[in-house]
């Protein structure tokens, strides 16, 4: 009797994980932010490998085979990676689908078409300055109360409208070679930590929806990573405070989420499209602006084209130091504790660059 009843002790978890969802994710934040939900009853599958560029990637056989078996696929959307969105309507027609842009839950910004900004972000500045971030639910939801119902009504139109504007973006900037995404929606969206914060939750509930049996460990999951993303705010936060409102430029303008979100001040990027190269008058109106008004930092990415941070560098009076970043966060290691790191590398990264 008792061997039998250790047997069917031992069959017990192994039964739990069978049942636990088969979850494929975009990109490495993504991933990382599921990971976190689903800890140890089982590991996410990445299409996106570190190192490539998820606007034009192929999914290799593998990777369409994950598909094809995935009971729930989380992504950003068509805007940051059209050649899957494909693969997810013919491969993964039987999943659950969480398309971060499509969700009201999340903000977004439309992207930005102007070489040169105005500058500076404050929407978080008085919220954090000073006090802890017990009030954060709060005051997300004042702060972006008038953003909110504008993205309601607008988040049903990018959905459907993303894979064609990625097209048309591209035989627009054939013809206006300053203008790489003649509007849109930004798709940066993991870059807030608010978004990033409400992209655990819908996890996390679909999830427990799936798997009920995990309910426990799915909002327990939950509680630790809100409480691990809070920690990270708090140390960019404090990272950040002594570089606020110095003027920084962007390689790409991929950046704005961040800004927003810790108060930076960028005052121009060179392009503002991952796959096209800027047009001569965009270079032409940067160097004449950072002339004027010096930037003391450029944020490179690692595909970044040096001859053009050169030619903008040779504008500026004082010099233009530059650091290498990258919102994907390539360099760093996948999983569960993926997501805070990228805010506090990308944080120590932009303050050691500023400080020079």
């Amino acid at each position: 009797m008792l061997r039998r009843s250790l047997l069917a002790l031992s069959i017990v978890p192994s039964a739990a994980l069978a049942d636990v969802p088969t979850v494929v994710t975009d990109i490495a934040p993504i991933h990382g932010l599921v990971s976190q939900i689903m800890g140890e009853l089982g590991e996410p599958t990445i299409l996106v490998p570190a190192g490539s560029s998820p606007h034009n990637y192929s999914l290799r056989p593998s990777q369409a085979r994950a598909l094809s078996k995935s009971d729930l696929v989380v992504w950003v959307g068509p805007a940051l990676t059209p050649g899957i969105e494909t693969k997810l309507e013919t491969l993964a027609a039987d999943a659950r689908h969480i398309e971060l842009l499509g969700q009201p839950e999340l903000h977004t910004h439309e992207f930005r078409d102007e070489a040169v900004f105005g500058g500076g972000h404050d929407h978080h500045e008085d919220e954090h300055e000073g006090e802890a971030h017990d009030d954060h639910d709060e005051d997300h939801e004042e702060a972006h109360h008038d953003e909110e119902h504008h993205d309601d009504e607008a988040h049903e139109d990018h959905a459907e409208d993303a894979h064609d504007d990625h097209d048309d973006h591209k035989d627009e900037h054939a013809e206006h070679d300053d203008h790489g995404h003649a509007g849109g929606v930004d798709p940066h969206v993991w870059l807030d930590p608010e978004n990033a914060q409400a992209t655990l939750k819908l996890v996390a509930q679909a999830l427990t929806e799936l798997n009920p049996e995990n309910a426990a460990t799915y909002q327990a999951n939950l509680d630790a990573a809100l409480t691990d993303l809070e920690a990270a705010q708090i140390d960019v936060f404090a990272l950040l405070e002594p570089v606020k409102g110095q003027p920084l430029a962007v390689y790409h303008d991929a950046y704005q989420y961040f800004e927003e979100a810790f108060g930076l001040n960028v005052v121009g990027a060179i392009s503002n499209s991952d796959d096209l190269a800027p047009g001569p008058r965009r270079l032409a109106e940067l160097k004449e602006r950072f002339a004027e008004n010096t930037p003391v930092c450029i944020l490179a990415e690692p595909a970044a084209d040096s001859r053009l941070v050169d030619v903008v560098a040779e504008a500026a009076s004082d010099g233009l130091r530059e650091v290498e970043i990258d919102p994907l966060g390539a360099h760093l290691d996948e999983g569960s504790t993926f997501y805070p790191a990228l805010l506090r590398d990308m944080a120590t990264r932009v303050a050691a660059c500023v400080k020079g």
